[in-house]
């Protein structure tokens, strides 16, 4: 009969955690206040070729309706372009192989892109208003998580990822 009692009062266990989590996530945004003006959204996926996932991400991202313009960058590096690939982007960054830093694998690329945003404002042809959004090859974010974005003045904010269920395993999310 203990253990029947747990069964029955876990519900209200998880409301109460659901509630308590609701509030706090309130408060934490009111809290942190709010994003100044965003003049355009850039969303970058750093990826090693997946053309198809890629394109069926931005897709997906530029069939919401975001109240700033939106600009999808796909960031490559060169050794991993290969010809025929195929893009559905606004602007595929080529990550050249000589290009130096300390940083390895996706973050090399995320390395390249940030410093390319950097020359282009200085250039002007960037605002510096800009939001980046950086969503990797294999997940994508709602239109809710975007709209947060642009809402809570923060330099980070962490997602759920929903890993795709077919051919890919658990670990892999672990790196």
């Amino acid at each position: 009969t203990d253990l029947s009692l747990l069964f029955w009062y876990t519900p209200i266990a998880y409301t109460t955690l659901t509630i308590a989590g609701q509030l706090l996530y309130r408060y934490r945004k009111r809290r942190l206040g709010r994003r100044g003006r965003v003049s355009r959204i850039i969303f970058q996926i750093p990826t090693v070729g997946n053309v198809e996932t890629c394109n069926t991400i931005i897709e997906t991202i530029k069939s919401y309706d975001l109240p700033v313009p939106l600009e999808t960058w796909v960031v490559i590096d060169e050794k991993n372009l290969k010809e025929g690939m195929d893009f559905k982007c606004d602007r595929l960054i080529v990550v050249p192989n000589d290009f130096e830093t300390r940083c390895m694998f996706k973050s090399r690329s995320l390395e390249y892109a940030r410093l390319l945003r950097i020359r282009m404002v200085e250039a002007g042809l960037l605002e510096k208003d800009y939001l980046v959004i950086q969503s990797d090859d294999d997940s994508t974010p709602s239109r809710e998580f975007i709209m947060e974005a642009l809402e809570v003045d923060a330099d980070v904010m962490i997602g759920t990822i929903t890993p795709r269920p077919i051919g890919h395993l658990f670990p892999d999310y672990e790196r």
